[in-house]
């Protein structure tokens, strides 16, 4: 379950630990993000990305490779992230 804050760009913290991969989290926030139409057009940086949810790049990284396998976003140099599904 996704907590909101109070704080403009952080959508929930991120606990200690937690059962289900913090990557995973990340990637069904951005899933559900991308089919409600929020983000339309591109991601923001992965740079941001791991401000808003107190991540490792890694982590984030993995995030953005299960949605470009899902065919929801695909990676383009120079620009970034972008929404293609």
């Amino acid at each position: 379950m996704l907590v909101r804050t109070k704080t403009p760009g952080r959508e929930w913290p991120m606990p200690e630990r937690n059962p289900r991969g913090t990557y995973l989290r990340i990637a069904d926030a951005r899933r559900g993000r991308i089919g409600d139409g929020s983000e339309i057009e591109r991601l923001p940086s992965e740079a941001a990305l791991m401000e808003s949810y107190r991540a490792a790049r890694t982590m984030v990284k993995r995030a953005l490779d299960v949605l470009e396998a899902e065919g929801l976003i695909k990676s383009q140099p120079g620009v970034g992230w972008l929404v293609t599904g």
